[in-house]
């Protein structure tokens, strides 16, 4: 079975989101892609307690909204029935992104979207990525790809 497994970045991780960030500056920008950095430094603003509760809600409002998302997503994309996809809680970087080869999912806890939506967002991008790449696809072409799957498959909800 399918499944996610929810988790929070450590400080490591952030300072690697935030470099990420750093490095991506001027696409961030130029394609108008919200994104949240420290204010002061990541050590200084850590927060165990504000990062488990978010990933608390998440978790939740995932099992109440997902509306059998994963097992959609098998039989659309033929996908192996024991996948499973990991989401990580930062505070820093856009408020969604992926990471293929890892199948991971960072949600930034300052995201004022549709979190859950952007959830299955970044799972179609981990999906496609390969075919984005290989035939060389642009952002905005790609985006509109994502959203048109995303649409159909939500279309039954």
């Amino acid at each position: 079975m399918a499944q996610i497994n929810f988790k929070i970045c450590s400080i490591d991780r952030e300072n690697e989101i935030f470099s990420m960030v750093k490095e991506n500056l001027e696409f961030l920008k130029n394609n108008k892609i919200r994104f949240t950095w420290p204010q002061s430094t990541i050590e200084k603003e850590y927060d165990q307690k504000t990062y488990t509760s978010y990933k608390t809600w998440l978790t939740n409002e995932w099992i109440k909204r997902e509306c059998n998302f994963l097992d959609k997503i098998i039989i659309f994309f033929n996908l192996p029935e024991d996948i499973i996809f990991e989401v990580e809680v930062s505070n820093y970087g856009p408020f969604g992104f992926y990471h293929s080869g890892l199948k991971r999912v960072t949600i930034n806890i300052n995201n004022t979207l549709d979190v859950i939506n952007t959830i299955k967002h970044e799972i179609i991008h981990i999906i496609l990525d390969k075919y984005i790449i290989k035939y060389k696809i642009k952002y905005t072409d790609k985006e509109f790809i994502i959203k048109t799957i995303l649409d159909f498959i939500n279309e039954d909800n």
